[in-house]
């Protein structure tokens, strides 16, 4: 008995502690996101913490966060203003399907699924990778392909998970975004980037341990 209160308290404690750390990393990425253009470092940070939580470590989370942003500016600055542009042409090319019938209808949204699957595997793979191994960008690029190709159904599964933000922001209505408005601000991010490390992180580990031996 002693020991199920004793697990039960260590995993609230835990619960509670990522609910913590997940709200502040919330809150820094939107504050560092702010400039627009800093959205690549600010979220190849935040995706180096939650690698870290969705690994057990222990380490302290604003630190850890400012130092990703700072070590890995370059290349995630590259990979922002890339999102950047997918997101602009995405934007347009949905006018576009909205605007459009038939057979140019069905283009734009070829066109469309190409785009958004770009953006996903960006802020998924490419991220991750960045933050977690030392390469060149081309290198990563060639990584990030191979891993969304060999992982199809976890890969699929991020992509359903980061798309729930979205998802939320476009459907539901706004009512319920009234009195849930906290947790989207608290979580929006923050938590499907979360969900996605735990992912990531059994991934990783698979082709680390093949390396290994």
């Amino acid at each position: 008995m002693d020991n199920r209160s004793n697990n039960l308290k260590e995993g609230l404690i835990k619960f509670l502690t990522i609910a913590g750390d997940l709200m502040a990393l919330n809150l820094l990425w939107f504050v560092c996101s702010l400039p627009i253009i800093t959205i690549g470092p600010s979220t190849c940070a935040l995706f180096n913490v939650t690698l870290k939580l969705a690994d057990d470590q222990s380490f302290p989370v604003l630190k850890t966060f400012f130092k990703a942003f700072k070590e890995n500016f370059k290349q995630s600055l590259a990979v922002g203003a890339f999102s950047i542009v997918v997101i602009v042409a995405l934007y347009f090319d949905v006018n576009f399907v909205l605007a459009s019938e038939g057979t140019i209808q069905t283009v734009y949204i070829i066109v469309s699924a190409i785009l958004y699957t770009m953006l996903l595997s960006t802020i998924s793979y490419l991220n991750a990778l960045i933050c977690r191994y030392n390469n060149t960008l081309k290198g990563h690029i060639i990584n990030t392909l191979k891993l969304a190709f060999v992982n199809p159904i976890r890969t699929i599964l991020m992509w359903a998970i980061l798309s729930l933000p979205v998802l939320i922001i476009l459907f539901i209505q706004p009512i319920i975004i009234l009195y849930l408005g906290w947790f989207f601000i608290l979580f929006l991010v923050s938590l499907p980037v979360y969900m996605c490390s735990t992912i990531l992180v059994k991934i990783f580990r698979k082709f680390e341990n093949a390396e290994g031996k």
